[in-house]
């Protein structure tokens, strides 16, 4: 195996200096992360009020927290068919239409590789990963929308762990979750006065989140006039709006 890739697939341990738990004074709160794989973590940080109760349907709004936020986990993924659901949505299908044609939009190996478990309503978080000196200088931010055909993922998809890509390259990365299927995409607004924010809701909660990067990134030492957005199939999707100028 190449020396260099081989060098990407081996863990690595902060130093002895650097083992204390990283934490972060945000305009939102303070943090408590982790260090994973040699860089400072901070997971399931909040870029907005959850979308719960009555805040359902309605646009992200930012959220504050006082005393220190622990960071170390992931929050859950937006709402989607799992392990733990399947079976009763696939009674609510049936039990709507038992004639319904067609087949299932994931196959069961693509149902295991994204699987997420851990699914709610309250998914507005993000996954910070940066180089153990971040703070220290003025770094690069990559903010990458996940894929999964607006339906299935996470921020924190296992298989897209950001720790090599911000050590190898010394940048800040930046993962969120947003809402999909139904309560991210439906335009519910377009149908009912009672819903009149129900627009592009999971196009809202990115830009919410890419505001929240904007206006926090500097406390983990990044350069807030240097993001660069990306992603993958409907996370590549995502960025599309914002090639286009706005006024």
């Amino acid at each position: 195996m190449d020396k260099h890739v081989q060098s990407l697939l081996q863990p690595r341990l902060p130093s002895v200096a650097a083992t204390a738990k990283p934490k972060i004074s945000t305009k939102s709160g303070l943090l408590r992360g982790a260090w994973e794989d040699g860089v400072q973590v901070f997971r399931g940080v909040p870029y907005s009020t959850p979308p719960i109760g009555d805040r359902r349907f309605r646009s992200p709004i930012p959220l504050q927290w006082e005393g220190e936020r622990d960071a170390t986990r992931s929050g859950p993924a937006s709402y989607q068919i799992n392990a733990g659901n399947r079976e009763k949505v696939a009674a609510e299908i049936e039990a709507m239409d038992p004639g319904l044609p067609g087949d299932p939009l994931w196959p069961a190996y693509a149902a295991e590789t994204y699987a997420q478990n851990n699914a709610s309503e309250d998914c507005l978080y993000v996954d910070i990963w940066a180089p153990p000196a971040a703070r220290t200088e003025n770094l690069a931010v990559y903010v990458y929308y996940h894929g999964g055909a607006n339906t299935a993922s996470s921020g924190h998809f296992r298989l897209e762990n950001a720790a090599n890509l911000a050590r190898e390259e010394n940048i800040i990365v930046v993962r969120p979750t947003y809402r999909m299927g139904a309560l991210g995409c439906v335009h519910f607004g377009l149908v009912s006065d009672r819903f009149p924010e129900a627009v592009n809701l999971g196009l809202q909660d990115q830009i919410a989140a890419l505001k929240w990067v904007y206006e926090n990134i500097e406390a983990f030492g990044g350069d807030r006039n240097n993001i660069t957005v990306g992603g993958e199939s409907a996370g590549a999707t995502a960025v599309s709006p914002y090639c286009h100028p706005w006024g």
